[in-house]
């Protein structure tokens, strides 16, 4: 019991210690390394919103949660640190397959290497997959030399003339 309560006086004191510093604007702080510090917290960022926090290297600090992250979407999260946070397991990833996770990232994130790697590759595999589809998706909608775009390019002209009172 009192070695918990000396860590929360410990956690207190460099908390109050690191509000009166963040207050004195005379300090040029490196916002950077100031944003990877395992001592920032949330509550100290919200505290400080105004301040040019960086927030690549925000995203990528281990006092930054998965639950603070789907708490402030609209925040500029940078998803490649994210990634790479010590926070984001690969239950979190798999929960979450609408999100921009960096693969490259992910696989230097010991928290999901835990998982076996069959599962990962096969979820990786799937993502490389989809990621195909739409690329040829996109290429047969956008290129002419494909009879599904100069259809659709047909019907646009057509849509167009009709709009002009014109005769296509």
């Amino acid at each position: 019991m009192g070695l918990i309560y000396l860590k929360e006086s410990v956690d207190n004191a460099k908390r109050d210690w690191i509000l009166s510093k963040l207050q004195d604007s005379s300090i040029p702080w490196d916002w950077g390394v100031l944003s990877s510090n395992t001592n920032i917290t949330w509550d100290i960022v919200q505290a400080f919103s105004d301040k040019p926090w960086d927030w690549n290297k925000l995203s990528g600090n281990p006092s930054i949660t998965w639950d603070i992250v789907q708490a402030n979407p609209d925040k500029r999260w940078r998803w490649s640190s994210l990634s790479r946070n010590p926070n984001i397991t690969w239950d979190i990833v798999q929960a979450n397959p609408d999100k921009r996770w960096r693969w490259s990232s992910l696989s230097q994130n010991s928290n999901v290497l835990r998982y076996p790697l069959v599962e990962i590759e096969s979820t990786v595999w799937r993502f490389i997959a989809t990621r195909r589809i739409q690329r040829a998706f996109k290429e047969a909608y956008c290129n002419p030399e494909y009879k599904m775009c100069r259809e659709r390019l047909m019907r646009d002209f057509a849509r167009m003339a009709k709009d002009l009172d014109l005769k296509a």
